[in-house]
């Protein structure tokens, strides 16, 4: 009989280690390279065949800034305050359930959100100035109408990172004419109608302002989306 040696153990012991370690090492290194790539389907497909595709959408991160009007434990007080606010032609919108967070206007610069928010202070309304970002995020998108639907969300982040309102009517010009305006899922619903409002509204002079609360509807409902198909978002 082959007398028991620790030696031996303990270096086929080392050597295991060592290899579920790469292992583990390898698997790491390799779900970091994917983890930017969030698979979705945001449009179900109803019908297999030729009429559904796929393609990758990107959409840069994202920083913008709100005025931040009130925080709520009850709903009715926080919709009477909406509604005050509505009174004085002023848009409020609830931008968090938990606590209950009304904010008006989006931003794409703190300094705006600040100026903004001096605005309302010499109108007798005290906020404060809040921060939200989106990380860059990545989509398969199949199904349907998927140029569509990729355009809608393009356009949504283009004008939430501030590019110019006239310039993204003139750089998506031809893609926006091409967008139906019903068949979608009731979330990208709510999106392209919210997109629509700021996209045919003529904002002249003080109009500057409801722009940017007109803007907020698109942000929430962008967020919407975004939170809703990203994984362990928070």
């Amino acid at each position: 009989m082959k007398k028991f040696s620790y030696k031996r153990v303990l270096i086929t012991l080392i050597v295991v280690i060592i290899g579920i370690s790469g292992i583990g090492w390898s698997t790491w290194h390799l779900g970091e390279l994917f983890v930017g790539l969030v698979t979705t389907n945001i449009i179900s497909e109803q019908e297999k065949g030729t009429n559904t595709n796929s393609d990758i959408l990107n959409l840069p991160a994202l920083e913008v800034w709100t005025c931040q009007a009130g925080v709520y434990k009850n709903k009715k007080n926080a919709e009477l305050f909406q509604e005050s606010l509505r009174l004085q032609n002023l848009k409020a919108e609830l931008i968090n359930e938990k606590p209950l967070t009304l904010a008006i206007g989006i931003y794409d610069t703190k300094e705006k959100a600040i100026l903004q928010s001096y605005a309302l202070a010499e109108a007798g309304i005290e906020t404060w100035v809040r921060e939200e970002s989106f990380p860059a995020l990545s989509y398969k998108v199949n199904g349907k109408n998927v140029k569509e639907i990729i355009v809608i969300l393009e356009v949504a982040n283009s004008l939430l990172s501030g590019e110019e309102l006239n310039a993204v009517k003139a750089g998506w010009g031809n893609d926006l004419s091409l967008i139906p305006k019903a068949g979608y899922p009731e979330d990208l619903e709510k999106l392209y109608n919210k997109l629509s409002l700021v996209l045919n509204t003529d904002y002249k002079g003080n109009g500057r302002d409801c722009y940017h609360r007109d803007l907020l509807g698109v942000y929430l409902e962008y967020k919407s989306i975004t939170t809703k198909y990203l994984k362990n978002y928070e």
